[in-house]
């Protein structure tokens, strides 16, 4: 999949449009293959590295938390959703591995 990502902090020429492993969800997950996505002011604070103190990153760092796509794959764990494969998604997401989730082709997300 294509993301666009990091590997250090730094101006926008740190931005890179590359292949990203492919994801595996967990058993709670759905995974989502990206429409749309969004770009919001925290995200080039998080690039420059002016919140590393609080939220270091984990480098390569895929930017971004916002989207809206369709669920490709679904957790077998995921009892709120009869089946979601098909469906429209849309989420501000966040997880542990990376301080700002990104804007890849596909994203895995907890089911709330």
């Amino acid at each position: 999949m294509k993301a666009i990502r990091i590997h250090t902090y730094g101006d926008v020429n740190t931005l890179q449009l590359e292949e990203a492993p492919t994801l595996a969800i967990e058993s709670d997950q759905l995974l989502v293959r990206i429409r749309d996505a969004g770009v919001n002011p925290i995200d080039w604070k998080i690039r420059e590295g002016y919140l590393k103190s609080r939220m270091p990153a984990n480098f390569p760092l895929t930017m971004g938390q916002d989207f809206a796509g369709e669920v490709v794959e679904q957790g077998k764990d995921v009892q709120s959703l009869t089946s979601a494969i098909g469906c429209s998604a849309s989420r501000k997401v966040r997880t542990q591995n990376t301080p700002r989730p990104p804007h890849p082709q596909c994203r895995q997300s907890p089911v709330p």
